[in-house]
């Protein structure tokens, strides 16, 4: 029998698919990086949604003349 793939995922089934941590699935929630569906109360992401992150870098350098977190707006005050 073939085996069906699933469509949506929960935050842990989705951090344990990518193998990152459920906090770093909740980041990724709120800044918009992952398309959803709401079931009544439950945020469940979609498998493609998944593959399009997974495909992609998710690399952040910073600054060494910077510290971590300072924004330009901090550097003018």
């Amino acid at each position: 029998m073939a085996q069906l793939e699933r469509l949506l995922y929960g935050r842990k089934e989705a951090a344990y698919k990518l193998s990152i941590s459920v906090r770093k699935v909740d980041y990724a929630l709120a800044l918009g990086e992952f398309e959803i569906k709401r079931v009544g109360s439950r945020v469940l992401i979609t498998a493609p949604s998944l593959k399009r992150w997974a495909s992609k870098d998710h690399y952040r350098p910073v600054s060494k003349t910077q510290p971590a977190g300072l924004d330009q707006e901090d550097k003018a005050a």
